[in-house]
């Protein structure tokens, strides 16, 4: 993580349109028209930024606390590819600070 991170955000999650399964969940963005299918992990990382914009250091703190510390680079790393991915696809958006 860097040390000048910003916060990332969902802009207008009303767009979003959610179905849950067993081991993932489907996402159909109305803004984009893309469909995406995201695992538990990602879900929560969207779900929390739903909530209110984080900053990756936030996240990997909340998430922690959710599924354990057995690997926590190994979590970082999910994070910052959950993150890179959501923003390639438009789904987030960063909302810079230092």
């Amino acid at each position: 993580m860097n040390e000048a991170s910003h916060l990332w955000y969902v802009p207008e999650s009303g767009s979003l349109v959610w179905r849950s399964f067993d081991s993932y969940s489907l996402l159909y963005n109305e803004r984009s028209g893309n469909t995406h299918v995201l695992d538990p992990l990602s879900r929560e990382i969207l779900d929390l930024l739903q909530e209110s914009p984080r900053d990756e250091r936030a996240l990997l703190q909340e998430l922690t606390s959710l599924v354990g510390d057995d690997d926590p680079e190994a979590l970082r790393e999910a994070i910052g590819e959950a993150l890179v991915a959501f923003d390639s696809a438009g789904l987030i958006f960063p909302a810079y600070h230092s």
